[in-house]
């Protein structure tokens, strides 16, 4: 009898033990609960399993309310080991707080956190619908509408939860998320431009489509990669993205240039489509390197290229005779010159991401102000292409200087806390030159700094 009863406690105690350890919870490093696991790059960067030459990984689990256990598995001599490391609360609020100390440390503004993973999701679920969705049933020359519809779906559906359980343990960074998706999203022009520079002329469109949807899949994994490998923050990110769209935009300008569009050269428009993106992306990642930029200095600097773009054409509309190549040319040297610009005007400043808008949106009042302007007062039987031209530009270069100046603590005598624009407008009648002196409503704009 006494043996049957320490049997039964024996399994007792066996069993109890075994629902113990089966109700230990895996728990994150980090207070977003975005860090589960600590691998080998992690530790790279956070230096706290130094005494584990062979470190692989270590997970955290919660026992009970007050004791917790860290599991480090590291390799010695071709072997997989495991030591566990009991915790009580204390000692794990410091565990946090080291590894929150140290994620600051490597580059401010870089955090991980739940919203830059929910950026990246709704990102892919967007390309799913608006490209994923629709190409693969192209690509797979499927004809039946039922069908083709069905996997429209359940192709945009895979690039939602793909993505999620991808990301579930995995700490997302905004400037990983802002890399990605840019590299998702220009891929598929990247395919489309490889395309045309490998078949030319005989490229198939279902090849076409396939070869976009790998380029845009593989661009957005390895900018993962690039990104979480050098702790990138999102102005860095939004810098090189600013240059990759602008050598795109010169690698088209070139391509007319060389005539290739007349020529229908397609594998040489190709070819310079993607040479322009590189070379714009090698320029935004040495901008970046140069200074560190915020999401707003990318905005600003996108304006200026902008600007820069478009202020030049109304000397090639005025002086070129409607020469296409003479408005390339300007609009190329224009916007090379504007990002330069931008570059030179956030080199003192961190604009935050309302401020960098509202600068652009600055520029875009004021061009429509200057067209509105120009509209009021030019003869709509002459041709007023350039005075639209010129007058739109002004307006938006003034625009958006003076909400720069507004925003930008580096301005003489300008307080970025107290700076507020006054604006006083009023209709007035100006003269017209012609046979015979006319008057023609006009604008009167005044603005002063308080």
């Amino acid at each position: 009898m006494i043996l049957k009863c320490k049997l039964v406690i024996a399994v007792l105690v066996i069993l109890l033990a075994s629902i113990s350890v089966a109700q230990e919870r895996q728990i994150p490093f980090d207070s977003q609960g975005t860090i589960y696991i600590l691998n080998q790059h992690h530790e790279s960067n956070l230096r706290l399993f130094t005494d584990y030459s062979g470190f692989q990984e270590a997970r955290l689990f919660q026992i009970d309310d007050d004791n917790f256990v860290l599991e480090v598995y590291y390799q010695h001599q071709g072997q997989i080991y495991k030591k566990r490391i009991f915790l009580n609360a204390e000692q794990l609020s410091a565990l946090r707080g080291k590894i929150a100390d140290r994620l600051k440390v490597q580059r401010p503004g870089a955090e991980r956190n739940e919203d830059a993973r929910t950026k990246l999701v709704v990102g892919s679920l967007g390309l799913g619908i608006g490209y994923y969705g629709w190409a693969v049933p192209a690509t797979l020359d499927v004809s039946d509408g039922k069908t083709a519809l069905a996997l429209y779906m359940l192709t945009s559906s895979a690039t939602f939860f793909s993505t999620l359980r991808a990301t579930r343990h995995y700490p997302v960074t905004d400037g990983i998320a802002t890399l990605t998706m840019y590299g998702g999203v220009r891929g598929i022009f990247h395919g489309f431009a490889l395309s045309a520079a490998l078949f030319g002329d005989n490229s198939d469109s279902r090849a076409t489509l396939a070869l976009s949807i790998l380029t845009s899949v593989g661009e957005a994994l390895w900018d993962f990669h690039v990104a979480d490998k050098n702790n990138m923050l999102p102005g860095t990110a939004e810098c090189i993205g600013l240059g990759g769209d602008v050598g795109i935009f010169w690698g088209a300008g070139t391509a007319s240039l060389a005539d290739f569009y007349n020529d229908d050269n397609i594998r040489g428009m190709g070819a310079l489509w993607l040479a322009g993106s590189g070379l714009g992306l090698w320029t935004g990642k040495w901008l970046s390197s140069q200074q560190t930029y915020t999401r707003g200095d990318a905005y600003v600097a996108y304006g200026t290229t902008v600007l820069g773009a478009y202020a030049p054409l109304v000397f090639a509309d005025g002086f070129a005779d409607g020469k296409s190549d003479a408005y390339w040319s300007a609009t190329l040297l224009g916007s090379a010159v504007g990002l330069g610009c931008g570059h030179l005007l956030t080199s003192h400043n961190n604009f935050s991401t309302s401020q960098g808008t509202l600068i652009n949106l600055g520029g875009v009042a004021g061009g429509l102000l200057g067209l509105g302007i120009a509209y009021l007062i030019a003869d709509e039987n002459n041709d007023n292409s350039t005075f639209y031209l010129g007058s739109s530009s002004l307006g938006a270069i003034g625009g958006f200087w003076a909400m720069y100046h507004a925003y930008s603590p580096s301005s003489a005598g300008i307080d970025q806390r107290s700076s507020a624009l006054n604006m006083n407008m009023a209709i007035t009648a100006l003269p017209v030159p012609g046979p015979q002196l006319q008057m023609a409503p006009g604008i009167q704009i005044q603005w002063q700094w308080n």
